[in-house]
This record gives C-alpha cells, structure tokens and sequence, in this order.
C-alpha cells in the first residue's frame, strides 16, 4: 500500500477527502493529515509518505513552498495540490516542481480518483527503476545517510556481495548557492567525466538528503588508504565543480572511515563543515576533522544590550547607523564560531529589534507592520545561504527603516506615506491601487481619497511621477538605451512610456537622452 498525507485547512474538506474516496482500490492508505503547511512539513517528515494531496492556499508554508520542501527531501514523492480558478499562477510555478496533477475545485471524486491513479503508477515506475544497479544502491545509500539499521544491514551485505564491505570510504556534500527549482544539483553531472572517476579506483554513489548532493566513494581494494589518492579524488570532484559553477557552489568532505555503521556520525561532520562555508562566502571547500561540539543555541545578554544600544543611537533625523550594523555583524560572525544556528538566531534578533523598535517609537512612518512582511522577512533569515546574504538583506531593511523615518515628518498620515514610500520603491512592478488596498485592508476607493486629499493627486499621477523621475536618472546614463529604460521603471511597451513621458515633461525621452551632460 502507499503511503498518503492529506493537507487542507478546511475540516470537512480534509475529510471528505480521506472518507470518500476508495482508497483500498488504489493501493493507498491516508497515514495522516495536517491543517496547515506547517504542520504539512512535520507529518510528511514522519510519516515519509509517497503521495501527498495538498491544497494550494493553506496557512502557514502554501502548497509551493511546501512542494519546494518535499522535492528537497523526498524527491521520488507525487504531489497533487487542489487549486483554484484564480491559482494558476501557482499552477504554473508548481509544474516547475513536478508537480504531478492539478484538482480544480470543486473536487469531483472521479478527477481526484484518476489524478491518484496516475500518482500511484509514477511512483511505480519510480521503484522500477530503483531495482536497477544505481537506483537500488542509492537508495541503499540513502538508508544508511539516515541511519536506518535495516538498511545500512542490507547496504552492508550488498557491497560485502560486490567486494567492496570493509575498504575505506569518504563522503562529500554538495550544495549549490542558487536556489533551483528543476532539477536537483548533482555532483556526478560536474564530474563523471574525469578520468579518476573511470579509472576503476573508486566506487561512487550519490543520493539526495537534507538539501544537499550526497556523494560516497568507496575505494576498490582495502589497502587503498594511500592519502594522495583521496586528496586526488576531492581536488578532482571540486575543481569541476569550480571550472563550471564558479564559487556557487559549497563542497565539504568527511574523515576517510571503513565502518559503514559510521556513515551518520561522517554526515555530521561534513555537514558542519559544510556550514563553516556559511562565514566564507568566497571559499568552496572545507575538510571536516573527526572533532565535533555540540552547538551553543544561548544568545548572550550583553550581545542584546548591544543591539539596544545601536539603536538608540538614531541621529537627529531618526536615521540608523550601518556603521553601527556592521558592527553587530561581525561580532556575530566572531562570537557564532562556525555555529550557522547561532549566528541566524543572532540575525533573527537584530531583525525583530528592529521591528519592535519601529513599533515602539512610531519612527517607521508606517502602520505596524503587517505579518506578513515580518514573516517573509524571518523567512528569508531562516533560508540565508551565507553571512554576506545576512548582511545585504539586514542592511536593506535598515535603509528601509531610514528612508521612512525621514518621511515620518511629512504630515502625511501613517498609510498615506506607507503608500509613497512603496512607490517610491517599487515603483517598477505591475502594482495597482486595488493592490495596495487589500494591503491595508482598506477599499480602493476610501484609499484613493485619502491619496487625493492628502498628496493633491491621484494614485497612476504619484506611480506616474515616480517612473518618469526615475527614468530621468537612467537616461542620464549612455550605456542604457531608452527602451531599457522603459522597462527599467515599469513600462512594457515604449511608446506608451514615449507618450507618458512627453506628456509630464514637455519633450521626448530621446531628446532628454541626447541633451549634453
């Protein structure tokens, strides 16, 4: 039988879902179900299931993010999301994920019972392949990674059968910078050409676990100990990485070991020196050591202090200091010691001061900010690849935070300059008054009279404005041409950009490009 989640935040739907449908017929059994994604995440982790029915539009992590989080750990698993009208946006973005098939609501028990009858056969096919050599050992691989003792017994006696039970082994972890969403990265592709890797010294399997490329290699002979072997061997597999992903890459090697019942503690070990990569953005490679400590997970009070410190240091304008921030970074950087966990809860920190010092004092210019800002914010703090990504994303807000305590002063009431200051920015994107709106939980209507009456224009004029200012600035540049330009500040097509821009300036774009400087 295979194994189902369900996940939808609506009770009758989530079980109507597990009530009517046969699930016998099908080969499947419902081993759980989740309200939210969130609670998705840690049943599908439990559970480890092969087809998971999600809907689209859920609390928590929604059903792309939760597809991105099931491809990174369960890759061979189906998905099938019910979505609606409205979601094809999502549809589009998830079909990049494999996503297997889409439910229109509302659900009809005949499309929901095909849609898992063409899940149930790719996973079929799927487990053909893994009794094939390289799936099946992969798979082996894979359950020994884990710790499973069924399988590292059955890994045991499958190398023991082709000669291998016992030789030295070495395993690398791999992790690309960029987040991908087609395929996973696999370190064999950058590599399976060298010469090393045909010359028949080394067995090498690869399997996909916890976000990273798994390699291990299994020397041919148990005297294959000799050192320069195993330096070749890593120097081989990084520098083809190197040569085709220039410094996009993270790679780190375990200790050699011979025991297979070693494998978790040597995933440990690479993987924190995986991590050590997290505070050298320029470096690729590190060599784990047999030593490991335990993370320290405490934040220091007198770090905290600091951070209260920092930001009672506003000038006379309200305005942070980056100064001040980069300060605070290197002493995470410092104090972290090649703690990832430490150093991002320590980042988390300075975030929320930030937002409860805007709250606090009311110097932010805006309304409290809204969840979801804040939620994305932590997000993308939990998902940080790197200490230099910490910094830019830290100091972003900070600049943020400045420019609108500087329009704190305007007179403008608090959604009226949360609105400027979001056209001011964004004011290259598709947004729209009805956009902002929702934002506020305000009607479009209600908004675009507050606009009026408080700026003496209406919402396309201060968007309008805002591009033409913009464009004027990028004209000045000659290595950018004015159809560039145009889509540089929002405009898709350039002669509607030519009309609206002769219109508020009097001349033509053109005109403004060939003007001495």
């Amino acid at each position: 039988m295979y194994k189902v989640v369900v996940i939808d935040d609506q009770p009758f739907v989530r079980d109507a879902l597990v009530r009517t449908v046969n699930w016998e017929r099908l080969q499947c059994c419902v081993v759980a179900t989740a309200s939210d994604g969130d609670e998705g995440k840690r049943v599908i982790m439990e559970h480890r299931p092969d087809l998971v029915i999600s809907d689209i539009r859920l609390p928590g992590a929604d059903g792309i993010e939760l597809s991105e989080f099931i491809r990174k750990r369960l890759p061979d698993n189906q998905i099938i999301l019910i979505t609606g009208y409205q979601d094809f946006e999502y549809a589009r973005r998830a079909l990049k994920l494999g996503v297997i098939d889409f439910i229109v609501k509302p659900i009809k028990n005949a499309e929901l019972e095909e849609a898992i009858r063409k899940a149930v056969q790719a996973i079929r096919i799927s487990r053909e392949k893994e009794k094939t050599l390289p799936g099946y050992e992969g798979h082996l691989f894979l359950s020994a990674l884990r710790g499973e003792a069924n399988g590292t017994e059955e890994f045991r006696e499958h190398l023991r059968i082709r000669g291998f039970e016992g030789h030295p082994k070495l395993l690398l972890l791999g992790r690309r910078k960029e987040e991908v969403e087609t395929e996973p990265f696999s370190l064999l592709d950058y590599v399976k050409d060298s010469p090393l890797l045909g010359s028949g010294r080394f067995l090498v399997l690869e399997t996909h676990y916890e976000g990273c490329q798994a390699l291990l290699a299994i020397a041919s002979s148990k005297s294959a100990s000799d050192p320069s072997s195993w330096t070749s061997l890593k120097r081989t597999i990084h520098e083809g990485l190197r040569d085709k992903l220039g410094v996009a890459f993270s790679l780190a090697a375990s200790p050699m070991f011979t025991d297979l019942g070693d494998l978790p503690d040597m995933n440990s070990a690479a993987m924190a020196a995986l991590q050590s990569l997290f505070f050298k953005p320029a470096e690729t490679l590190a060599i784990a050591t047999p030593v490991w400590h335990e993370p320290r997970t405490v934040l220091h009070e007198s770090f905290l202090r600091e951070i209260d410190a920092w930001l009672e240091t506003a000038d006379d304008d309200d305005s942070l200091s980056l100064d001040g921030l980069s300060r605070l970074l290197e002493q995470v950087e410092r104090h972290a010691d090649g703690d990832i966990q430490l150093a991002i809860a320590w980042l988390t920190e300075i975030f929320l001061s930030l937002v409860r010092y805007g709250i606090k004092s009311d110097r932010t210019g805006t309304e409290t900010p809204m969840e979801d800002d804040v939620q994305s914010s932590l997000k993308q703090i939990a998902r940080l690849r790197d200490m230099a990504e910490g910094r830019a994303l830290l100091e972003g807000v900070v600049r943020q935070f400045n420019d609108k305590s500087r329009q704190a002063a305007s007179g403008y009431s608090l959604i009226v300059r949360s609105v400027l200051s979001q056209i001011q920015t964004q004011y290259a994107e598709n947004m729209t008054l009805t956009d902002l709106a929702e934002r506020y939980r305000i009607s479009s209507a209600y908004l675009s009279r507050l606009l009026k009456k408080e700026t003496g224009h209406n919402f396309v004029d201060l968007l309008t404005k805002a591009r033409i200012q913009a464009a004027k600035k990028w004209l000045a540049d000659p290595a950018i041409s004015v159809q560039q330009v145009a889509s540089l500040v929002g405009y898709g097509d350039y002669s509607y950009f030519y009309q609206v821009f002769k219109k508020y300036e009097g001349i033509s774009p053109s005109e403004v490009k060939k003007k001495p400087r």
